[in-house]
């Protein structure tokens, strides 16, 4: 008799223990994704400051035209290192073998391109009004619209709105188990900051040589983690439903 599949929603714990059975063996590869991710979005900052500092004028403040070219610029490049990111790790998960190569997909297609800028700035904008509300309201929505960049990846079709939904639908009821997850994660983030505080005074290169690969590697952990997350929610959902029924709900656009 053929065992059926176990598609129940797994606790913070176990998924943290399955992120890390995916990991085996791969965390170069991951690490180096988070690395480049990192890295690009920290280049765009250090413009900044490099503009500053060839000018001569290192505490006056860039012409607010450079500022604005800048923010335009890493807006652009934050989506696509988003969407390249939730694209490796949900890969991953699922047992593939993406390379590193994988995070740069949508810098060779326009329309995909476009569609993450667009991704982002809804994302980013309802959220924000959520906020004005109150914190917990934009906290609460912002969880809610957290599986849209692996919907994205499952559904390059979908607009950016059709995705936030498809999000928003599957974290109904489900946004405090994300919430339990994160949190648990909380000593991870913690750990580059207790480093500092101990390897700082008694050798600074060495402290920020090793919170920066404890800031990786708790991202990268992380990452999987949430990719992970996203998977097992798709599952039980799907397999929660009556197929006729599940052929009508708005996961069904991610099958």
């Amino acid at each position: 008799m053929q065992c059926q599949p176990d598609f129940r929603l797994r606790t913070a714990y176990e998924l943290r223990q399955g992120a890390l059975a995916k990991l085996s063996g791969k965390w170069p590869g991951a690490a180096a994704v988070v690395f480049l991710a990192a890295l690009a979005g920290n280049a765009v900052g250090g413009l900044n400051f490099a503009a500053k500092y060839a000018a001569g004028e290192p505490d006056v403040m860039p012409l607010p035209t450079f500022s604005f070219a800048l923010f335009v610029v890493s807006w652009l490049v934050a989506a696509q290192f988003k969407a390249g990111v939730s694209l490796y790790f949900l890969r991953l998960v699922r047992g593939d073998a993406p390379g590193v190569a994988a995070i740069f997909a949508s810098f060779r297609d326009f329309a995909a391109f476009r569609r993450n800028v667009w991704l982002l700035l809804l994302i980013s904008a309802y959220t924000f009004f959520w906020s004005l509300l109150l914190i917990i309201p934009g906290i609460v929505k912002g969880l809610g619209y957290s599986m849209a960049w692996y919907v994205k990846a499952d559904a390059p079709h979908l607009s950016a709105n059709q995705a936030i939904d498809a999000s928003a639908e599957m974290m109904r009821g489900h946004k405090m188990r994300l919430f339990w997850l994160d949190l648990s994660f909380f000593g991870w983030m913690l750990s580059p900051v207790v480093i500092l505080f101990i390897l700082l005074p008694y050798a600074p290169f060495l402290a920020f040589l090793a919170a920066g690969i404890a800031t990786v590697f708790a991202n990268v952990y992380l990452e999987a983690a949430m990719a992970l997350f996203y998977q097992n929610l798709k599952e039980y959902s799907a397999a929660s439903l009556p197929s006729a029924e599940a052929e009508a709900a708005p996961g069904a656009l991610l099958r």
